[in-house]
Formats: C-alpha cells, structure tokens, sequence
C-alpha cells in the first residue's frame, strides 16, 4: 500500500534498493513526490512507498481521510490491464474502485479518480508489465 499523497516518478533502480522489491505496494520502489500540502517536494520518506505514513512522517496531514491505497490487477484483455484499487482507513478497506491501463499508451484511461490515484495505478500497472515480460 502506498501513501495516498505519493506521486511517483521514476522506479529505483533495483541496486539502490538493496534488493528485490516483491513486496513492494506499487511493485517495486519508485521515487517520486510528496503531494500532502500544495507545494510538492522530493518523497524522500520510506513512508511513501509504503503507506500507514499518518504517525510516521511529520508532512502527512492530520485529516487526512486515507492512510493507504492497495492496487491489485483484476484481468488482463490484450492491451487493457483491469486494476482494482481500495482506499484504506485504519487498516481497513475504504472506497475501492477499478482502473484501466493502456499498456500500449502507458497511462490510466479511466476517467474516475484522482490524478494521485491515477499516477499510482500506471505505476503499479507499469511495474506489472516489466515484471510478467521478464518470466
């Protein structure tokens, strides 16, 4: 799960990370932005990647209603990844929806959600498409 205020960027390469990143909530580290407040800046917090960031990281908003967002590839339909995301409150699921990628255009065609939502679907999706295409 990342942190709903994330916007990733770039993935880190995987000798930065110190490893495999499998478990990583958007499948693998990315390096990006943190969008809590209107000013983004360089994400820099372990907490970006993965999320429940609320008591450990001092630009996270107090009110903010979502601690985290899960992604999960819901089917693939030739050039259409099918991603269903839930919003997580509390360690429990919140709102949840489902996404579409373009592998062919690299981007979230769903009109619904937010461009944070958006932005962290494509990452994940992305981070899917390399790591099927490298079995």
């Amino acid at each position: 799960m990342a942190c709903p205020w994330f916007l990733p960027q770039r993935p880190l390469p995987a000798a930065a990370t110190a490893g495999p990143s499998a478990r990583a909530p958007l499948g693998e580290l990315w390096s990006g932005l943190c969008c809590a407040s209107e000013t983004p800046i360089d994400a820099a917090h372990g907490a970006c990647n993965s999320g429940y960031a609320r008591s450990r990281c001092p630009r996270f908003p107090a009110d903010s209603p979502d601690d985290a967002i899960r992604f999960h590839v819901a089917n693939e339909d030739g050039d259409l990844i099918r991603l269903k995301y839930i919003y997580e409150r509390r360690c429990w699921p919140a709102e949840h929806g489902t996404l579409e990628y373009s592998c062919a255009r690299k981007v979230v065609i769903s009109a619904m959600g937010s461009d944070l939502l958006r932005r962290q679907a494509a990452a994940f999706a992305s981070s899917w498409v390399r790591k099927t295409q490298e079995r």
